[in-house]
């Protein structure tokens, strides 16, 4: 199962407020979102509710941006 763009930039818009009209691959999540540590979390949460999927945070600590998240979630669900 891949995650389509608009379904994770519809969760980034709900849970951190993003304007999906201005997310890109290269967008931060900490620093052009202005997510902190918390918000990562309750976006993780909703990936897990809404999506099904289980996210090892490991796996998911060293990313940065929306197209390196985008990534991750098709890599754990192939």
């Amino acid at each position: 199962m891949t995650v389509p763009r608009e379904t994770f930039y519809e969760l980034l818009e709900e849970c951190l407020g993003a304007d999906v009209a201005e997310l890109g691959p290269q967008t931060r999540l900490r620093e052009d979102l202005n997510a902190d540590s918390l918000q990562l979390l309750e976006l993780l949460t909703m990936i897990e509710d809404r999506l099904g999927i289980v996210l090892p945070e490991e796996q998911l600590e060293d990313v940065v941006t929306v197209g390196e998240a985008l990534n991750a979630l098709d890599a754990i669900t192939h």
